[in-house]
């Protein structure tokens, strides 16, 4: 930790200290008693609140299931309050300051400069970052761009750098500031798991108000005010005690996390079948297994539902995105459009003109039919092409070359031309 604190197993001799830390500052100001009767309580039932505190305590989960790709959670709220309500919570449960002194919250454009860095300091630790508006507007599009691709293509899972747990905090999605139509926008859609906050919520980031709050207004300010007195002993008490358990029962602990995922998907439904859902339903599953592996070992509060807040996130997260179409229904949508020429077994040889004119082919062939697309056109006929041609739903149907993803075929009056090559 960065103010001093080395976590080791209860069993093993204290080492000697052998660096200064990088950050003087104390990390806790409370008991953990203190903290769940002040804070803890006051989170209780809120679905948000209780989400971002477990999301602080994910991070070291994610060496022990063997998680090689960064987690991104943003979170979207238009409410300049909320964001900062939503920061301190953070530094309730971890207590810790970064580098230029505030409340663990880096501006984002700090963040993008130089990801390293920042990466290192909060190994095993949330990476708390905000002003991304600000941070998107002060660039031109072409280093936006880069700066933003380079973010997010960062190699984690190696010797180098271990997977990372990062909150951005906005009013606006990544996606929708460098434009979702973008390439750029796709690969952020893509990694990215954005939760907007506001919409039809009538009281915020709020489920419910206490009996003894009038207002949400009043109830944020108690929470702002508690989080600053009473902060930090939650994620050093989760740490020492995940080493003791990793140290002692290292197989039973992976077991006892990948349970939590399993029940985590079946509750909320997910498509097995579908790489980008599983990916997305497995981040919100880690962030309910820290909660509920904290809530156990009477860290978090007793009366913490950690599954159902962590499972109304997923879907307030899943409600907001706009629906994806599966890829087998796109192809099949192309084969029926009237502007698709069909070629072979009980077909007319098409005009020259028709054929010139064409972008999409089917070619039917006894009992096979195949969907086939010029390459020039692919971008165009398949939204987020770029994004999904990596996908399983995509390779498990694209017929390629040994050498080549574009194999040729036979268009009359042109002869062999590369194409791209679905099984219908």
């Amino acid at each position: 930790m960065p103010d001093r604190c080395v976590f080791s197993a209860a069993s093993t001799p204290s080492g000697p200290v052998i660096f200064s830390p990088r950050f003087p500052q104390p990390s806790f100001r409370c008991s953990a008693e203190e903290w769940r009767a002040n804070v803890g309580e006051l989170l209780t039932g809120q679905s948000v609140l209780m989400f971002v505190a477990m999301a602080v305590l994910a991070p070291p989960l994610l060496d022990i299931i063997g998680q090689t790709e960064d987690l991104l959670f943003e979170l979207i709220a238009p409410s300049r309050s909320d964001q900062s309500l939503l920061a301190q919570i953070v530094f309730s449960v971890n207590g810790v300051v970064s580098s230029h002194g505030v409340p663990g919250v880096i501006p984002f454009d700090r963040l993008l400069a130089d990801p390293n860095r920042y990466r290192d300091e909060h190994a095993d630790l949330l990476l708390l970052a905000n002003d991304v508006e600000l941070s998107m507007a002060a660039d031109g599009a072409a280093r936006r761009g880069a700066n933003l691709r380079s973010f997010l293509s960062a190699p984690a899972g190696t010797t180098q750098r271990k997977a990372q747990l990062t909150l951005l905090l906005g009013s606006r999605s990544l996606a929708e500031l460098v434009g979702e139509e973008t390439e750029i926008g796709q690969e952020v859609r893509k990694r990215s798991i954005s939760i907007a906050l506001g919409g039809e919520r009538p009281l915020g980031i709020f489920n419910r108000l206490p009996d003894d709050a009038a207002s949400a207004s009043e109830l944020a300010q108690r929470l702002t005010t508690n989080s600053r007195l009473y902060y930090g002993r939650v994620v050093g008490q989760f740490i020492r005690k995940l080493v003791d358990e990793r140290t002692s029962h290292p197989l039973a602990l992976k077991a006892e996390i990948d349970e939590d995922i399993e029940r985590f998907f079946d509750h909320a439904k997910v498509d097995r079948n579908d790489l980008t859902a599983t990916n997305i339903a497995r981040s919100f599953a880690i962030v309910y297994s820290a909660g509920r592996l904290a809530r156990s070992w009477k860290i978090l509060p007793s009366a913490w539902n950690c599954g159902p807040a962590a499972l109304a996130c997923y879907f307030m997260r899943r409600a907001g995105q706009p629906a994806w179409p599966s890829f087998t229904d796109l192809l099949q949508k192309l084969a029926a459009d009237r502007s698709a020429v069909h070629l072979g077994d009980g077909y007319d040889e098409p005009s020259n003109d028709a054929v010139a004119a064409a972008e999409v082919f089917v070619r039917h062939s006894a009992n096979v039919r195949q969907l086939m697309i010029r390459t020039n056109a692919i971008a165009g006929k398949i939204p987020y092409w770029q994004t999904r041609r990596t996908t399983p739903e995509v390779i498990n149907t694209m017929i390629r070359d040994v050498d080549n993803p574009s194999p040729k075929r036979r268009l009359p009056h042109e002869g062999q031309v590369r194409m791209f090559v679905f099984q219908l």
